[in-house]
């Protein structure tokens, strides 16, 4: 499933939320702080899938969630653009 449709079905909104990628000794924190959901579904990783959901200190409050690293090419850039604009 990916990020965006992950948060619509199981995030409340208003929800601050931590990415990772995940590595060979656990985790990689991808942004530097946290983010609200509401950010998370307009951003770069929106359509990234998400592996889980993992328990790690740092920052209570926050949701963290591992997702898959993808890379963004042009061409999946366009068509992610494509389908963006057809709502």
């Amino acid at each position: 499933m990916i990020l965006k449709d992950f948060i619509d079905l199981y995030i409340l909104p208003n929800s601050l939320i931590r990415l990772h990628y995940p590595d060979s000794g656990g985790y990689i924190e991808i942004v530097d702080s946290p983010r609200m959901e509401w950010e998370l579904k307009k951003s770069q990783y929106r359509y990234n899938n998400v592996i889980g959901v993992a328990d790690m200190g740092g920052y209570p409050e926050a949701i963290n969630i591992v997702i898959e690293k993808m890379p963004v090419t042009e061409e999946r850039k366009i068509k992610l653009e494509e389908i963006e604009s057809r709502g």
